[in-house]
């Protein structure tokens, strides 16, 4: 190896361990389906943070139909008639965060119902609601996320429960 591809090969590691890449975090970003046609279903998923670092809660409409974006975004605002303006729908939804301590033992972290009704970003492939930005210690988690109220108007469309790192981009 050449003294430039090895550099090389140093930066691009580098970078890895400075962006939290999935080399040595398998469970980032997390996708996990949720259920929002029926009220009390419940979705868990285990993830581990390697160092102190921020994330992002997003609830995430999956667009897998011409078409359906533009159905999925009329699902999700409303014309309220009196005041003649646009609202968004509320989903409520109770995230509880716990953070394993030992083999048989683990910490609430977070227990929190949360009004999720922000669309955070859209593309052709997902709309996104973001329901919250958390600053959190290393360690390993269990979240749980149980869908309060039916929504059957959901019922097909996929839609996610999304944990992944809240970082700027790198800058080169």
């Amino acid at each position: 190896m050449t003294k430039k591809s090895i550099f090389v090969v140093c930066v691009l590691l580098i970078s890895l361990t400075i962006s939290g890449c999935t080399l040595f975090n398998p469970t980032m970003p997390v996708k996990t389906p949720i259920d929002l046609s029926k009220a009390g279903s419940v979705v868990e998923a285990e993830f581990w943070m390697p160092t102190d670092d921020r994330i992002v809660l997003d609830l995430c409409f999956v667009i897998d139909r011409p078409g359906e974006g533009k159905r999925l975004y009329e699902k999700l605002q409303h014309l309220d008639k009196p005041s003649l303006t646009m609202q968004t729908l509320k989903i409520p939804l109770k995230i509880q965060i716990k953070k394993h301590l030992s083999t048989d033992k683990d910490e609430l972290w977070l227990e929190r119902i949360y009004q999720t009704d922000d669309l955070s970003s859209t593309s052709s492939k997902y709309i996104d609601r973001t329901i919250d930005r958390l600053s959190i210690k290393s360690g390993s988690y269990l979240i749980r996320v149980e869908n309060i109220n039916p929504f059957p108007q959901f019922g097909k469309n996929p839609v996610e429960i999304r944990i992944y790192y809240s970082r700027p981009p790198l800058l080169w």
